[in-house]
């Protein structure tokens, strides 16, 4: 949410701002991977090239054969829809629920992206070791649902506000996902794993424009006159997470 909260912010001076922050950020982030990162996996534990791994169709293939792989795909999908909500379309429903401008916007993308960072820094840590990754998932989607169900209805900033802590626990479900899943398949198959995570994301955020957008358009008709609705694509959002304790209910970490 660092990203987002940057480019609201640096939107009140120009529109182009936030395009060439996200510039710099990416080039930034690749020099910082190409100079600081070293290759962790062995030599002996290396595999030659194959174009078959090399893509998600062929990798999703592969790493679903691994014993309940696709439980924790599919909720690594599911979650990363109902999250893209935020990019999508914080500006525009907070905008007309709490009345914010650019600056406002950004200032509230701000605290969530620090609650976030306060949540990773000194809340997760301590959770794992006490609860382990499986409880914290699911406090972690317990949280999202009440966030998502409550900017559903919320009236006004201030109850916004007030659901930002339990907002903030939603950033546990994605690392313990990948937590799982990573502890399901061997080190030889981590990269591959990686990359259709990745891509797995990368359809989501395809995905969830449609899925959000069209639900924000029919619930906020442009008739003056009409019931609007805006919290409508949250209260979707809150039904994935529904799904998602469905799917977690009785899985068991490896």
């Amino acid at each position: 949410m660092l990203g987002p909260s940057v480019g609201a912010a640096l939107a009140g001076f120009d529109t182009r701002a936030p395009i060439f922050a996200a510039a710099i950020l990416a080039f930034v982030n690749f020099a910082f991977g190409y100079f600081a990162f070293r290759e962790t996996l062995a030599h002996d534990k290396r595999r030659p090239f194959s174009w078959l791994r090399a893509n998600p169709l062929g990798a999703l293939w592969v790493i679903g054969r691994v014993p309940g792989a696709h439980r924790w795909l599919a909720a690594a999908f599911l979650f990363s829809i109902a999250f893209t909500i935020y990019p999508i379309l914080w500006s525009y429903y907070g905008r007309i629920v709490a009345g914010w401008d650019a600056q406002g916007v950004g200032l509230s993308l701000a605290v969530v992206g620090a609650s976030f960072a306060l949540v990773q820094l000194f809340l997760l840590g301590p959770m794992v070791a006490r609860l382990g990754a499986l409880r914290v998932l699911r406090i972690g989607i317990a949280a999202s649902f009440l966030s998502f169900l409550g900017l559903a209805f919320a009236p006004n900033a201030l109850v916004i506000y007030l659901l930002f802590p339990l907002n903030a626990l939603a950033i546990v479900v994605n690392p313990m996902v990948q937590s799982i899943l990573s502890n399901s398949v061997d080190e030889t198959q981590q990269g591959e794993l990686q990359g259709l995570s990745t891509a797995l994301s990368s359809i989501a955020a395809f995905l969830a424009p449609f899925i959000f957008l069209n639900a924000f358009i029919w619930a906020v008709p442009s008739d003056p006159e009409a019931t609007i609705f805006p919290g409508f694509p949250f209260l979707i959002a809150s039904a994935l997470m529904i799904v998602l304790m469905a799917l977690t209910w009785r899985a068991k970490a490896s």
